[in-house]
Formats: structure tokens, sequence, C-alpha cells
């Protein structure tokens, strides 16, 4: 039978609805001080932003140019002069700078970051959507909305905000589609080309971000495990091919060819700094109270606040992984809804996804340094590189909106009185107010761009007559100063002393304390910690011009001084 002109309009705006409209409300609310100001404050601080906005730039300038032609110049971008590999320091953002690269086409730098965030934040979301669907196809539409927006655009997510490396996350729904097949499925029906697709999912998750790929495969990992034990339970170990077979294996030949590549820059860093402190590791992992702790205000708050803790109740960095009152409530309804599911299938499903979402809690769960997750880590690929352990709290979050959903295609409406629409428009107005922050930390774009623009000028000023500079750290945190100095370093495309990254050059606090002028010659020229490191081809003989200035927004002083370099 066909529909109607009213109910084909009906159909296609609650598409649009469900798929555009809500995820962009919901990114303009995340973003609406940088929205609201028209860019005269951006979030959250001149720091890792602005240090990530540094890093979507240089990707991008490499790959518009000819020194695509040569990738070493990528790894090693001219901060930390004469140091190599720097860029395998912190995350490459190769995957996140193709889309931001697309807006600069037509965009100012930070008119694009910002697009680039509020898409990425939507594909997030339609990721999500996308797989609950898959997942819960019975499920109202308004649940699959709501419980995709209180995962997506979960609190702890949205907090990394100051953390932009860890938000592409789109590449999660297919995951958790095909982790749904890998645990409810028949153990048959996952073909070879399924566990291909699903490989080359995982591994291309390395071409975004360490921290999603480690923590990917780190939920991956348990719905495999569950897999296995349901094929040696049923004594079934026989494989199909499946369909698009030769596809799936040049996805992941081609997955494996880009990780092995990127990630060879990280293993020979890696053999200068050594692994990451498994103590330090520890001590960041989620603990009982970071699940219900927020460092922001949240209109519908957290039980507690970062600030406001004492020191001795809960330890390690960004510890507040607080979900989202909508979230908690939509697993506790899902543990509830496992008793009224009466189809066994179902409530089988649901049940090995509560089982998962508990084996992710409990294995990374520490209380006063007893955890189970140095065990495990020592099988995840990366895991012992990643520092904010806590961050695996972004994909626990992801990964429970799989059972909420599940549990979801039980929850009906029963008031058939009141009209359908109020009752979406209530349960979605709920979700935003559960994820709606009203306090957001900023900082004056406009005065950082008045003091870089002062550094740009003074440095073009002496461009011919430098061969390397160092930003002296006056009023401005070392963090700002360093840089602030890399973006100089981009526009003028002089090598810059000054540095900011995941590691520093050995020996040496750049970031941290205030750096003299003459405590960096002295580490440059005669520490042994500087031969550490690999060095750039260098000249015998190099001007090094230091800038210097007293006020944030006033001009810089230059002082050129020539050295002889003998490494």
């Amino acid at each position: 039978m066909h529909k109607t002109w009213r109910q084909l309009t009906k159909s296609t705006f609650g598409s649009f609805a469900h798929w555009w409209l809500i995820p962009a409300i919901a990114a303009i609310m995340v973003l609406w001080p940088t929205v609201s100001s028209g860019l005269n404050q951006l979030q959250t601080d001149p720091g890792d932003v602005i240090l990530n906005i540094y890093f979507l730039e240089h990707s991008r300038q490499h790959l518009t140019s000819l020194n695509i032609l040569q990738p070493s110049l990528f790894w090693s971008p001219d901060f930390f002069w004469p140091i190599k590999n720097t860029l395998a320091w912190s995350d490459h953002l190769l995957g996140p700078s193709l889309l931001y690269s697309g807006f600069r086409l037509f965009m100012p730098m930070f008119t694009a970051y910002t697009a680039w965030l509020l898409t990425t934040l939507m594909f997030n979301y339609m990721s999500v959507r996308w797989a609950l669907t898959k997942i819960s196809p019975y499920a109202l539409p308004s649940w699959i909305s709501a419980i995709s927006l209180l995962a997506a655009f979960s609190p702890a997510i949205t907090r990394q905000l100051d953390h932009p490396q860890l938000l592409s996350l789109y590449l999660i729904g297919p995951i958790l589609a095909l982790c749904n097949q890998l645990i409810t499925s028949k153990v048959s029906d996952f073909t070879a080309s399924h566990w291909l697709f699903l490989g080359a999912l995982l591994l291309a998750n390395g071409f975004f971000n360490i921290y999603i790929f480690t923590y990917t495969f780190f939920g991956a990992a348990i719905c495999i495990a569950v897999h296995i034990l349901k094929r040696i339970k049923q004594s079934n170990l026989d494989f199909k091919k499946g369909d698009y077979l030769l596809p799936s294996i040049a996805l992941i030949t081609g997955s494996i060819a880009v990780n092995f590549y990127i990630y060879s820059h990280y293993i020979n860093s890696l053999k200068t700094f050594g692994k990451r402190d498994i103590n330090e590791i520890i001590s960041n992992l989620p603990e009982p109270l970071s699940w219900f702790t927020d460092s922001s205000q949240l209109l519908i708050g957290a039980p507690f606040h970062t600030q406001t803790l004492p020191s001795e109740w809960l330890s390690g960095v960004e510890q507040d992984i607080f979900p989202g009152w909508g979230l908690l409530i939509g697993l506790a309804a899902a543990l509830l809804t496992v008793r009224r599911v009466k189809e066994k299938e179902q409530k089988k499903s649901l049940l090995l996804w509560l089982v998962v979402i508990g084996i992710m809690i409990t294995l990374t769960l520490n209380w006063q340094n007893i955890t189970l997750w140095p065990f495990v880590s020592k099988l995840l690929p990366g895991a012992g590189s990643l520092r904010a352990s806590s961050r695996v709290g972004i994909f626990i979050i992801l990964f429970s909106s799989a059972p909420i959903s599940i549990a979801a295609s039980e929850w009906k409406y029963k008031y058939k009185s009141i009209p359908k629409i109020i009752t979406e428009s209530l349960l979605l107005t709920l979700s935003f107010a559960t994820i709606w922050r009203v306090n957001f930390y900023t900082f004056s774009l406009q005065n950082w761009e008045t003091r870089q623009a002062h550094l740009n000028q003074s440095l073009s000023k002496y461009k011919s007559n430098c061969d390397v500079f160092w930003v002296q750290h006056g009023e401005e945190h070392p963090v700002v100063s360093n840089i602030q100095a890399l973006h100089a370093q981009l526009i003028t495309g002089i090598p810059t002393l000054n540095g900011y990254s995941g590691h520093r050059p050995k020996g040496q606090r750049w970031a941290v304390e205030k750096q003299s002028f003459d405590q960096v010659k002295k580490w440059l020229f005669s520490s042994s910690q500087a031969r550490k490191h690999q060095w750039k081809t260098v000249p015998e003989s190099a001007t090094i011009c230091e800038l210097t200035n007293q006020n944030k927004l006033a001009p810089f002083n230059v002082q050129k001084y020539q050295f002889n370099i003998k490494k």
C-alpha cells in the first residue's frame, strides 16, 4: 500500500530529525561558547587544544604540498630542533587531518577546526545510532536516538574537547555491530569475511588515535573471547568464507600496512624513552568514584565534583568520567529488564552484552592499586604506552549503548491517550538535559591571536637572519609560549628550539619549568642527554634568535646569537 503524502512527509521529517537534527542540536550545545561568541572564545584552553590544531595544520600543509613526497618531513616537524621524529612523541592526527583539510580549503584555521569538531561530534552520533538500529531493530526510533545521544554525547566524551584527538570515534558503530554479531548470532554465521572486516576496522582506528585503537580493541577482544567460548562449547570450528572475501582481505592488508608504517615511528620513540611506568598507568585507571565524578558543571550534575573532593579520595589524571545520569539510568534499566524479557534469544543477547560490560569494568577498575589491568595490558597492543588509562571509560560507555538498546525493545509507551509526539519529545528533552553543560572552560581567542601575530611579525622581520629561534617564557604559561612558538614555526618556516608534546627531550622539563635561553643552550650544545636523540642535519654555524617580551599583548624583542654547533 502506497504511503500518503502526509505519511511520506512525516516519515522524511522523522528520519531527518533522528539522523541530523538531534546530533546537530547536541553538537551546538557542546560548542555553544565558541559558536555563540563568533569564535571570540575557544574551548577549552590554549594548551592541548592549540597543540592539536598545530598538528592538524602541520598535516594539512604536508599533505597538500610537494613535501608529501618526503614522508620524513612529516614525522620531523621543526620543533624541538634539531631532533628528528618528534611528531611520534604525540598523536599524529593523520585520520582527523583529512576531514579538517577539507574544511581548510575554504575556511580560516580556527573556523575549520570548529567545523571539524561539529562534524566529528555529529558523525559519532550517527555511527552509534546506525549500529543500534542493527543491534536492536525492534526498539522504537526515539529510544534508539535517545540512547545514541546519551552515549555519543556523554559528559565523559564531550569533556575531551580539551583532548580533541580522542573525538574521532565514528568507526565505533560498525565495530559495535560486528561485536553484536560475534556474541549473539550463530557462531557459523560469523564468516571469514566478517573476521577480516572486523580486524580491518579495529586496525583502521590506529589511523586516528592509539587510545581509540587500543581501547576499542580491548572491548572487541572480550566479545571475541565470548564468541570463542561459544564455539568451544558447541564444538563448532567450521568457518565459512562469506561474501566479499577478497575486498575484506584487501582492507585488512591495507590497514596492516598503514599501521605498520605509522607505528614504526612510535616504536623508534619507544626505544629512546622506554615504556611508561606501569605504576603510573595503574594510578590513572578508573577508580569506583571516578564513575560518579565530573570536573565541569552539568545542568543535572554528578554526585561529586573533582575540585571539591579530598585528594585522598581520588587520585590519578582525568578521573572525572561521569557518563551522565541518562546513561547510568539506562544501564540500570537494562539490568532490571532482563527479568521481563520473554523472547529467549533476546534475553540471551542482553545477558551476554551485560556480561561484556561487566568484564570491561572489572578488568579496568583500580581499587587502592589493586587491579587486573597489568595482566590484560600485556595482551593489548599499545597498552603499555598509554599513560592516561582512565580514558578507557569512554569506550566502556560507548559499548554500554548496545545492551541498553536491546533492553529498549521492551520499553513501549503504555499511555496511548497521550500523543506519541509528546512522549517522544519528553524523552529526548530529558536526554538532552542529562548531557547539558552549563559551565564551560574557554579562553580568549582574540587575545591569543594578538600575541601570536606579534610573535609572527617580530620573527618575520628577521626571517633571513635566523636559522632557528627560541621564545622565552614571559607572563604566559610555558605551555602556551611553547605552543605559540610551534605556530610561529609553521607560519615563518623557521625551526624552533621550543616544543610541547607527549614526551620532552631527555634531561629537560621544557613545558613545566621556565627555561632560560642559557639553560637551553647548555642542553643543546653540551648535554649528553641531547646526544641520545637522533639529530637532523645541522650547519656548523647557526644564528639563533631569542624572542622575549614582558607583556602578553606587546611586541617581542629579538636578540641574535651566533653559535658553532658540534654534534
